[in-house]
């Protein structure tokens, strides 16, 4: 495909794995909790054109908010690069495109792990 005279990136994804599923009762009572989700995001590159981004979770109790779960969620994938015309390029796609495609992942991982509790969804 071309853009403007110019080829566009390509990748590929191989897997996209969990690495981590957690969910913990912390027994605290009440209705009018707030979700503050944390987002982490780690990008680790393997070769010259492969990648793995690993994107994290978590929903935690703290002394600043109250929360009844705490709830870690990680997934990552690996990406194989080519064809991109600058880092910018690959830089945009490793910190906003994979974590796209990871995303969906997560958001029903979350939505999993909350109904096999017989707990209320969680919608992020």
């Amino acid at each position: 495909m071309c853009i403007k005279g110019k080829k566009k990136m390509r990748y590929r994804h191989t897997d996209i794995l969990a690495k981590k599923l957690l969910l913990y009762d912390n027994g605290l009572l009440g209705e009018d909790f707030k979700i503050v989700p944390k987002y982490y995001k780690k990008i680790t590159k393997i070769e010259s054109d492969t990648y793995v981004v690993e994107v994290e979770l978590k929903l935690q109790n703290t002394a600043e908010n109250a929360f009844p779960l705490d709830i870690n969620v990680i997934y990552e994938s690996t990406f194989f690069v080519s064809e991109y015309h600058s880092e910018d390029e690959l830089k945009d796609f490793l910190n906003v495109g994979a974590i796209q495609i990871i995303f969906p992942f997560i958001r029903s991982a979350l939505n999993s792990l909350t109904g096999a509790a017989l707990l209320p969804p969680i919608i992020l």
